[in-house]
């Protein structure tokens, strides 16, 4: 190798370096999520208290966000649901999927993050005619 090349080669291999580094933490977010979505994965969330009207949900219900991007919501009347969710920002998207013999529906629910902590969840519904607010622990 003569002189010319060796600096040219070392500032590839810098160069190089800089990217990896660079692309570790991109991908270890992409791979487990926001700090918002982790808080939300974080354990199996029970609701606490309900305020409003139009809504279906009572005190003593289980939600559970996985990292896939799911969730389970385990009723009183030990009924369950599932669906998928996503957040952006302050809003959560939870796409209810039902099933019956004759059709599938996927009924979409909009709420508003109005706290989001590892201790406490509070969610403000956005659907039109549902109003209220839903309190999670």
């Amino acid at each position: 190798m003569n002189e010319i090349e060796y600096p040219k080669t070392m500032r590839r291999i810098v160069l190089l370096v800089i990217i990896i580094a660079m692309a570790i933490p991109a991908a270890f977010s992409q791979k487990y999520g926001s700090d918002q979505e982790q808080i939300l994965i974080w354990k199996p969330w029970i609701i606490v208290n309900v305020k409003g009207k139009n809504h279906k949900l009572a005190v003593g219900e289980e939600l559970k966000f996985n990292i896939e991007k799911t969730f389970s919501f385990k009723k009183n009347d030990y009924t369950t649901a599932s669906g998928t969710w996503k957040l952006n920002g302050n809003e959560l998207l939870m796409v209810v999927e039902t099933y019956s013999d004759e059709q599938n529906f996927r009924v979409p629910k909009f709420f508003r993050i109005k706290k989001l902590t590892k201790s406490e969840i509070v969610l403000k519904f956005k659907d039109g005619k549902t109003k209220g607010t839903v309190y999670l622990k």
